[in-house]
């Protein structure tokens, strides 16, 4: 049976996010990178916390492409009133963004996906 493209284990985007979330806030364990769609984007409105979110746009010069999650995330928590729940990084015209789901434990990470699986 296909998958549709899901596997288990983390990329290095994902695992320089949770890196970078984890400097902020220890107590977070998983994450999970998600498409960022307009449904998606509607049911951010329904998590359990706050939702913060970065411009990759306005990364600096010495930041990588492969490091703009970890950079947004840092940027996320730094302008954000506590531990969010949800990271967004708003790509340009044309270029989906991406959505950084953030749990210090697995059932709530997996109650998030639920959350934002059911709103998409």
């Amino acid at each position: 049976r296909p998958n549709r493209g899901v596997r288990f284990g983390a990329s290095t985007t994902v695992a320089r996010a949770l890196l970078a979330a984890r400097e902020h806030d220890p107590a977070i364990r998983f994450a999970v990178d998600c498409r960022l769609t307009d449904a998606v984007e509607d049911a951010l409105a329904s998590l359990d916390g706050r939702v913060a979110a970065y411009d990759p746009g306005e990364r600096p010069d010495g930041v990588s492409d492969d490091a703009t999650a970890q950079w947004g995330v840092d940027r996320a928590f730094g302008t954000s009133d506590g531990t969010p729940v949800a990271v967004v990084g708003r790509e340009g015209v044309g270029t989906d963004g991406r959505v950084m789901l953030l749990a210090a434990d697995v059932d709530d990470l997996v109650s998030r996906v639920e959350t934002i699986g059911d709103g998409a």
